[in-house]
């Protein structure tokens, strides 16, 4: 509040105070003690009081809804009740010295609160002045900048591992966000088998606080090693090579296709999902699409795809399709056998040579 406004508030205050006392000494005198007296006084103030009341009352709400409605950037003016009670005054002194007419009571009320709601939405004060409205940020309680660390202590995360799963459980639990403490407290767990499914969870969560944490090659090979593994910790680490990691989770699935894991299986049909798919690099779908084709003249259509976007899978799905032998077909097996493909065998050679070259240009 500014001095200003303090010096005249308390000049109004002062200069209202001595009649305000005088007349309450009169009213006690001569009327307070007739009952008929009272209630002709009660009759009379009742309009210029109800009068400022509705003012007063409507004005201050109007203001409150158009402060919430037209919100500003700046904050409202502190001299606003001064106003009301200057307009609740002038519609008391309205109110005592016209007749009673409601009709125009009603539009003039209406429209001292309506002039001074638009005046209250127009004039804002300025940004150094806290605002008294309803919906002001001075009255919205005080927030604290300072933020708990988010990393552990190096010395708290050596001595949490020295006390094993246990102790970096403990010190998980006050720095959850730290991707250092949930990575060594998932490696403790992922040590054995009972712990996989744990390190799994430890993986989801140590994604959501960054995704390319799972790329670390001591977490990728955790996740590859629970995914071989027996019990529940194995469908949880197909979970996240399918989902979680990026074009790099379907290369690894399908190196397990290729595996006598356990897993083979599981990773095989995981392979077959569309969105799995999807998430595969170019040289992994050419791969899954030779594969997937039946026949030379199939695989032989593919061959451009090969050539653009081709690794060493490709090369390996297409060469033996390429090469004959020197035996086994013929009388008795002795005479030579043709290539698997014997009329697309050239094309295909001179694409796998290219895609060759290719590779180890990069």
């Amino acid at each position: 509040m500014t001095l200003e406004l303090v010096v005249v508030l308390l000049t109004v205050g002062l200069g209202l105070a001595t009649p305000a006392f005088l007349l309450i000494r009169r009213l006690q005198r001569t009327t307070w003690q007739d009952s008929a007296r009272v209630a002709t006084l009660v009759s009379k103030l009742r309009r210029p009081v109800g009068s400022a009341m509705v003012v007063y009352a409507g004005g201050w709400l109007c203001a409150s809804l158009a402060d919430f409605v037209f919100s500003s950037p700046r904050p409202g003016w502190e001299g606003w009740p001064l106003v009301w009670f200057v307009a609740a005054a002038l519609a008391a002194a309205y109110g005592a010295l016209r007749p009673a007419k409601p009709s125009v009571d009603g539009v003039l009320a209406f429209a001292a609160i309506a002039s001074l709601t638009l005046v209250a939405a127009n004039f804002r004060g300025t940004p150094d002045q806290p605002s008294r409205l309803v919906g002001s940020p001075a009255s919205a309680a005080p927030t604290s900048s300072a933020a708990p660390a988010a990393t552990a202590p190096p010395e708290a995360l050596s001595a949490a591992k020295a006390d094993g799963a246990e102790g970096l459980e403990a010190l998980l639990a006050k720095y959850p966000g730290d991707p250092s403490v949930v990575r060594t407290t998932m490696i403790a767990h992922a040590a054995s088998v009972d712990g996989l499914e744990r390190a799994m969870e430890l993986v989801e969560q140590l994604h959501a606080i960054d995704p390319r944490a799972l790329l670390d090659p001591v977490v990728e090979q955790t996740i590859v090693e629970a995914a071989k593994g027996p019990g529940p910790g194995r469908a949880r680490a197909l979970s996240i090579l399918a989902e979680r990691m990026g074009s790099r989770g379907p290369d690894l699935l399908w190196e397990m296709a290729r595996g006598k894991s356990a897993a083979k299986a599981d990773a095989k049909k995981i392979l077959a999902r569309p969105d799995v798919q999807a998430n595969g690099t170019p040289a992994l779908q050419i791969a899954m699409a030779l594969e997937d084709a039946k026949g030379c003249a199939a695989k032989a259509a593919l061959l451009d795809r090969v050539k653009q976007s081709g690794d060493e899978r490709a090369v390996a799905i297409l060469e033996p399709l390429t090469r004959g032998s020197s035996r086994g077909c013929g009388l008795l097996g002795l005479g030579a056998c043709p290539p698997a493909c014997p009329k697309e065998a050239k094309k295909m050679r001179d694409v796998v040579a290219q895609v060759k070259q290719r590779l180890e240009g990069d």
